[in-house]
């Protein structure tokens, strides 16, 4: 028997995450998803993921003015009580649902449910995972949730999540916190074909040509007020594997022409993920660089086809606040991606010295 199931996306790795999900662990399942406007285009992409009728609905929602204002206290104060006193609803949202499924706890999530059990009904709630480092969530979600949670127990009302519930992720043996029961997602290869053709239409996916055989992957570090000395490791990268061979995928925050000048070619102002990108094309002879991007994680740890990929450790020349800043920063990363490859993941990916990455590609030039 066929059961009701939503998702409640609010980025779009969440989304490939729950179309992975819909066309398999729930492929005999009637499910709908929300797409919040969280990100750019998602109008756009709701309305053409309809078309592929990998869900049966997709309602695209405005869900931003339903999470903590940094407007001031008074103002958070004020979206606490609306999602868990006044318990505000969500009008469209259909009812039946046996299944609620979410990365995040947040009020829009409250909102949602608190709509569904006014009706009398008690879905189950459940949560997906967002990528791998996304496996450190704890199951009552953040501080102000932790808060709403304290305050509904005393009224008797529920609580999202609580005491455990599913997790549904591609390696349950991630997981964390233990009230997190883990549920396998199949890999990508089982429905790549379906899937793929169903984000290309969702996107408008046009191919990027990606002739550079080395692809950096820039932060917003230096734009940030967080520098870690990335544009000069860019720029000194470039000189020892060729200008023409580097391409700079940009940060949507930088808006900066440094490598454009430099003669490099970048990558600027695409709405579509860099996860979608490596799903769609076959990129496993390119190599993958960054300082600190997560980026290089993402679709390299669900494709059959990963491309080699570094992180590229460099403290030459930086400046105290800059060497501080980078320092906790590698260290964070050479202690995830240690337990990653502990568990046989990812291992295409590894972080290596500036002379050790350049004694290992400047052969490809």
């Amino acid at each position: 028997m066929s059961r009701k199931i939503l998702f409640i996306c609010n980025t779009y790795y969440q989304l490939i995450v729950a179309m992975q999900l819909a066309l398999t662990v729930f492929e005999e399942d009637e499910v709908d998803v929300i797409l919040s406007d969280h990100s750019v285009g998602a109008k756009k992409v709701a309305d053409r993921l309809q078309d592929t009728r990998v869900f049966r609905d997709v309602l695209y929602l405005e869900t931003l003015k339903f999470y903590a204002s940094k407007e001031g206290l008074f103002r958070k104060a004020r979206d606490f009580v609306d999602c868990h006193v006044s318990k505000r609803r969500i009008l469209e949202i259909e009812c039946g649902y046996d299944e609620i499924v979410s990365y995040s706890i947040s009020d829009f999530e409250y909102a949602v449910c608190d709509t569904v059990f006014a009706k009398g009904e008690t879905p189950v709630f459940s949560r997906m995972e967002e990528g791998l480092l996304s496996y450190s969530v704890q199951v009552e979600g953040g501080f102000s949730q932790r808060i709403g949670n304290k305050y509904r127990k005393w009224k008797g009302g529920f609580c999202l999540g609580l005491p455990s519930c599913v997790f549904y992720c591609f390696f349950p043996e991630l997981i964390i916190d233990s009230r997190l029961r883990g549920i396998s997602i199949p890999p990508i290869g089982l429905r790549q074909e379906r899937l793929v053709a169903a984000l290309k239409h969702a996107f408008s996916y046009e191919r990027f040509s990606f002739d550079e055989p080395f692809i950096f992957f820039a932060s917003s570090s230096d734009v940030d007020g967080f520098p870690m000395g990335e544009t000069p490791l860019v720029l000194s990268l470039a000189e020892e594997l060729g200008r023409e061979n580097v391409l700079v995928k940009m940060h949507p925050r930088d808006d900066r022409t440094v490598y454009e000048d430099y003669g490099l070619r970048v990558m600027r102002g695409s709405p579509i993920p860099w996860e979608i990108c490596q799903i769609c094309e076959d990129l496993s002879d390119r190599t993958l660089l960054s300082q600190t991007s997560g980026a290089l994680l993402g679709a390299n740890s669900l494709i059959d086809k990963p491309a080699r990929g570094f992180f590229v450790q460099n403290e030459r020349s930086l400046s105290e606040k800059e060497r501080h800043n980078y320092r906790e920063k590698r260290l964070e990363i050479s202690d995830k991606l240690e337990r990653f490859h502990s568990f046989g993941i990812c291992r295409s990916v590894k972080t290596a010295s500036f002379d050790e990455v350049i004694e290992q590609l400047g052969v490809m030039r």
